[in-house]
């Protein structure tokens, strides 16, 4: 069955050889209606509609979609994490991973936490809604590409209590708004471990701020995507603004940006 398209005119050339004059002609040719779908699509209203019906289906297929644990760091991350916070154990404060998307790394991290440092909580803190447009502007002048504005924005606190219930994870705690402006109660006096993924120059700089004097003595914060001339995420800048500003040597480990505090 052939395709739909739409009908456009292009020019075609065409000899008339009698008098050797190039002369041209309207010639009727197919033009893929995905083109035009796609075009559509791409104005505020497409985006809203698509990034909804997306998370309709998240939400509603969920037990199929999210049966394994949707961690979204790369593999050999993941295991300096969970290395840490084994190596972390015995170092009082509780934990924190400031940007979980759909909670996947929680749902694996939250178990190491509960069988080998029980007394300890494990709090997410996410916008649930992806990025802010403000925090994200300021990025996009630094060479961030804009058609990554709306990465995460298919995402609901709603939808991640509904996967970690799925793995029997309802202990882990979820803190929802913009992490840079968090006050007690929201922060914990003290952490061992901090995971920071939250991809922005800013809001990395300022959650380090905010997270840095409270984190216990042995403690660790590890900043994902902290790559040295490679990728589109900013952290890495707000990551080295805040080691310059307080006199701290830059650490890296497979893409994370790390701190120990001595």
């Amino acid at each position: 069955m052939a395709s739909v398209a739409q009908k456009v005119s292009v020019p075609v050339v065409a000899a008339d050889t009698s008098n050797n004059v190039v002369q041209t002609q309207p010639k009727t040719v197919a033009q893929p209606r995905t083109e035009t779908r796609r075009r559509r699509a791409s104005g505020p209203l497409g985006y809203a509609v698509t990034h909804r019906v997306r998370y309709i289906v998240k939400y509603l297929l969920a037990p199929i979609l999210y049966r394994h644990a949707p961690f979204g760091l790369a593999p050999e991350r993941l295991a300096v994490y969970l290395n840490c916070l084994l190596d972390k154990a015995g170092v009082s404060g509780d934990v924190a991973e400031v940007g979980c998307n759909l909670a996947g790394t929680a749902i694996i991290a939250s178990k190491i936490v509960q069988k080998f440092s029980p007394e300890k909580s494990y709090v997410c803190y996410d916008t649930f809604e992806g990025f802010l447009n403000e925090q994200f502007d300021a990025d996009v002048s630094k060479g961030m590409p804009r058609g990554l504005r709306k990465y995460f924005s298919a995402n609901s606190e709603k939808l991640v209590k509904r996967i970690l219930s799925l793995h029997g994870r309802k202990e882990v705690i979820l803190v929802k708004g913009d992490a840079t402006k968090l006050r007690p109660p929201q922060l914990r006096d003290h952490y061992s471990v901090v995971l920071l993924d939250v991809d922005l120059s800013e809001p990395t700089h300022d959650i380090l701020e905010l997270f840095y004097p409270r984190l216990s003595s042995g403690g660790v914060i590890l900043v994902d995507d902290c790559i040295q001339g490679n990728g589109w995420w900013k952290a890495i800048v707000g990551y080295k603004r805040f080691c310059a500003e307080h006199n701290l040597e830059e650490d890296y480990r497979y893409g994370f940006g790390v701190i120990t505090k001595v």
